[in-house]
């Protein structure tokens, strides 16, 4: 008999700071009673992902999200059910968590996400976390955006400066930078970042639909060895 399916929706919310982010505990009983989890729930019928998340994160939490951006996709088989794990980067716009329908919840740090114990899915998510909080600037993949939302704040300015240098090299004129909104802190980072980059030509806020003040659009220059090869 085949097993039943379930899609999940799960926020991985940070803190204004970018440097913790929030796990909540489930209650006891069930195959994952006591377990710690990323907040989230069972997405119903006629309903996307992602709306599934904000109904999930007020009902559980009573906050609601913005700024919420897609992070990874996890496909697992437990021994009852099968599962697809849908989780999204997020933050807080109103409200203060509060454990209504689970046991506790933490603010933590990436770096000890391995010691919780988790459910297989979820863990699968906190292994990617953990390679993707301080990945090394030359593997980082370059493309023509670039989510600042799991870094920590004392590692943007390294990683972006790499981030622009790369891009010039690939010839983009203009790229996205994801910041969030929240209490602006990151955003001036980034843009006191630009104003010192010799590659900045221009930046200014994004479209609405790209982010809006919660992204910064880039203007760049190619980089200077490169154009002289070309």
């Amino acid at each position: 008999m085949e097993k039943p399916h379930l899609t999940v929706s799960a926020a991985i919310i940070f803190n204004d700071a970018r440097d913790r982010i929030l796990i909540t505990q489930r209650n006891p009983g069930g195959l994952h009673g006591g377990l710690w989890e990323f907040p989230g729930g069972k997405v119903e019928p006629n309903e996307t992902p992602e709306e599934c998340l904000h109904r999930e994160i007020l009902e559980e939490l009573d906050i609601h999200l913005f700024h919420v951006i897609p992070y990874t996709t996890v496909a697992y088989e437990y021994a009852p059910f099968t599962i697809t794990l849908h989780t999204f980067t997020a933050l807080i716009e109103k409200g203060e968590p509060s454990p209504v329908q689970c046991r506790e919840l933490r603010w933590v740090t990436i770096e000890t996400l391995p010691a919780f114990p988790f459910p297989e899915a979820d863990r699968e998510v906190t292994e990617r976390l953990v390679h993707d909080f301080h990945p090394a600037p030359q593997n980082f993949p370059v493309t023509d955006i670039l989510d600042l939302h799991t870094f920590h704040p004392r590692d943007v300015k390294p990683l972006l400066n790499d981030y622009l240098e790369k891009c010039g090299e690939k010839g983009f004129g203009q790229v996205r930078i994801i910041h969030g909104k929240g209490t602006g802190t990151l955003k001036k980072i980034v843009r006191g970042i630009l104003e010192k980059s010799p590659l900045t030509v221009n930046f200014y806020d994004a479209p609405e639909e790209a982010g809006g003040w919660g992204a910064t659009i880039v203007e760049i220059r190619p980089n200077k060895a490169e154009s002289e090869k070309s």
